[in-house]
Formats: C-alpha cells, sequence, structure tokens
C-alpha cells in the first residue's frame, strides 16, 4: 500500500510539473431528446478545467448547468394528450482530449447527469408522478481553438437525455 501511495505521487508531481493548466466559461445550445420523444430545445452554462499532460493531449473536467425541453403527442382513445417535458440538470463530464491536427481535437469521455429540476405536463396539468433519476453516460465531440482563446464544438452527449450541442468556450490561462 505504501508503494502504491509513493507511485501515485510521483505520478501526480511528474504529470502536474508537465501539464499546462487553463480554464474558463463553456456555453452552448442544441437540440434534446427527453424520454426518447420529440425532440427540444436545450441551453447550457459552465466551466472547465483543462490540464494539458503531453503535446495537446490531456483531461478536462466540466460542470455544466442544462436546461432542456421537449414534447409529445399521443393518442389514447381517439383524444390526442400532449406532454411537455423541462429538465434542469447539473453535468460532470470528464473528458480527456487529443489533437486530430494543430487546431483540430477529439473530446470523449464519461458524464454524470444529476437532475436538479424535472417536471412533466400532460394536456397542461403537472404530473406529479414524474420523477427521473441521476443518470451515468457519455459526451463525445469536436473542437477547433482556430480563434486563439475562443473555442467552437459540437458535441454528442447521452446521460439519460440526450443532446446535440453547440458549443462555444473561452479559454484563460492558470
Amino acid at each position: 500500500m505504501k508503494r502504491t501511495i509513493i507511485i501515485l505521487f510521483i505520478f501526480i508531481s511528474t504529470a502536474s510539473a508537465y501539464s499546462q493548466f487553463t480554464y474558463g466559461p463553456r456555453f452552448g445550445f442544441g437540440a434534446t431528446t427527453i424520454e426518447n420523444v420529440n425532440g427540444g430545445f436545450g441551453v447550457h452554462a459552465g466551466v472547465f478545467i483543462n490540464a494539458e499532460i503531453f503535446d495537446r493531449f490531456g483531461v478536462q473536467p466540466e460542470i455544466i448547468y442544462n436546461f432542456q425541453t421537449g414534447s409529445d403527442e399521443q393518442d389514447a382513445a381517439g383524444t390526442t394528450i400532449d406532454i411537455d417535458y423541462k429538465h434542469q440538470t447539473i453535468d460532470v463530464p470528464i473528458l480527456v482530449f487529443f489533437p486530430l491536427s494543430d487546431h483540430l481535437r477529439v473530446l470523449v469521455g464519461p458524464m454524470l447527469s444529476t437532475i436538479s429540476s424535472a417536471t412533466r405536463e400532460v394536456d397542461g396539468e403537472e404530473d406529479d408522478t414524474y420523477n427521473p433519476e441521476a443518470n451515468a453516460g457519455f459526451a463525445v465531440g469536436i473542437e477547433t481553438d482556430t480563434f486563439s482563446r475562443l473555442r467552437f464544438g459540437a458535441r454528442y452527449r447521452k446521460a439519460g437525455t440526450s443532446s446535440i450541442e453547440v458549443t462555444a468556450s473561452y479559454t484563460l490561462d492558470w
């Protein structure tokens, strides 16, 4: 056990010594799918920390607030029922990134999504029995940094709900 702790300490110290840290805000919008029904609109905002361990390869944990909507229509005994969904989640992806070229990189990794608020309205009446749970999932995307500190990207995320997002972030040095 002692040997494992020493090796882990040396690895973290070495990685930290060679790492370049950046951080900043991230925001975006996208198309969402809730409960496998028709897509809706979603927006998100949060922060990231980017630790480049080797040449443009590293890890990027984030904390993101999401607001997502969705709607569905179901036929029941000849009557159309309208169902509207609204979710507010806190997502924590831990992404690994690696370069495709000088200004293009791929991000992929696991994600935990916790529900801070969720409602389902059936024909305008709130459904009190609706209580979705926190979910584990993944995120995968591509990002470009051709505008100096400003980055643009696209992502697919899946953790209970799913979305295709367009993102923007601004990088600050540590």
